[in-house]
């Protein structure tokens, strides 16, 4: 009796995070400073990297970087969008600049965590990253900048 007792509780506690392997990602709106809109269903046709991170995140940070990299060595076929979700806009414009990135696919969500977005895409304690095919389903989560060309036709 315990036993079971104990794995319900174990149950309960545990957080589902993340979108899975075949899900169709949720298209989202976003618009960065001084550009227009942005829907990510107008990338259709395009395998797409949804890159979520923050840059008081390390790990998240290094991540999208190395991803950001590797995009832009794999030609048109693939576009990244880099999500933010810093509190700060100045602050997310610096690391856009030191870092490199394409600022026409870079946005931040100032809300963080408490952000729509944030929750549309399930991200729970962590960021995460998903490589979307031409039709926006997702076939990959978490992947690394140098496993990404795998993925491509």
């Amino acid at each position: 009796m315990l036993f079971t007792t104990f794995i319900s509780f174990v149950g309960k506690d545990h957080e589902i995070s993340g979108l899975k392997v075949g899900e169709i990602a949720p298209d989202f709106v976003i618009s960065p400073a001084g550009n227009e809109k942005m829907n990510l269903t107008d990338l259709k046709g395009h395998y797409v990297l949804v890159s979520f991170w923050a840059s008081y995140d390390a790990k998240s940070r290094l991540q999208n970087v190395r991803c950001s990299n590797a995009v832009k060595g794999l030609g048109s076929e693939i576009k990244m969008v880099s999500v933010s979700f810093d509190e700060y806009s100045s602050i997310f414009d610096e690391v856009v600049r030191k870092d490199k990135l394409n600022a026409e696919l870079s946005f931040v969500d100032t809300r963080g965590t408490h952000s729509p977005l944030y929750r549309k895409y399930y991200l729970g304690r962590n960021f995460h990253n998903y490589l979307l095919d031409k039709e926006g389903r997702v076939i990959a989560c978490d992947v690394a900048a140098e496993q990404i060309k795998t993925y491509l036709d």
